[in-house]
């Protein structure tokens, strides 16, 4: 276990460091700040929070990505088609999971999958409204 720790602290340090000299946090900086001149003061606060949640989010997924993570690519696609999805939820299914548990297990499985969908499909749309207004600051 103390062997885990320490190339998780290792690794979490090379990546890093990468970040560092690939200019990642330049690059970062430079788009807020861009965003911030085109919005003439609005929302600055707002669009703060949105960059330390994506920054936050980024950071995780590199160092130990999560079924949250893969849960919300999965959504992402979904929501990205151009066709109606009619069940979402049912594309969602980790039935390597599903299949074994009892049928309340199922139950509680469906409704916490639901309220995980509903949150990312929030986080979705939020994300691509971001993206819209940095789009449109740019022209």
């Amino acid at each position: 276990m103390v062997q885990d720790a320490s190339f998780s602290i290792k690794a979490s340090a090379k990546l890093a460091k990468k970040r560092l000299v690939s200019g990642y946090w330049n690059d970062i900086r430079q788009e807020r700040e861009k965003f911030i001149s085109h919005t003439s003061g609005k929302d600055i606060q707002k669009m703060n929070e949105a960059y330390a949640r994506k920054i936050k989010r980024d950071l995780t997924e590199l160092n130990a990505p999560d079924e949250d993570a893969v849960l919300y690519k999965k959504v992402c696609r979904l929501l990205n088609q151009d066709t109606f999805v009619l069940n979402p939820i049912s594309r969602l299914i980790d039935h390597s999971v599903y299949d074994k548990l009892s049928d309340s297990e199922k139950q509680l499985y469906l409704l916490k999958l639901s309220t995980k969908y509903n949150e990312l499909q929030n986080r979705y749309y939020n994300e691509r409204e971001h993206r819209n207004n940095l789009k449109q600051s740019q022209y």
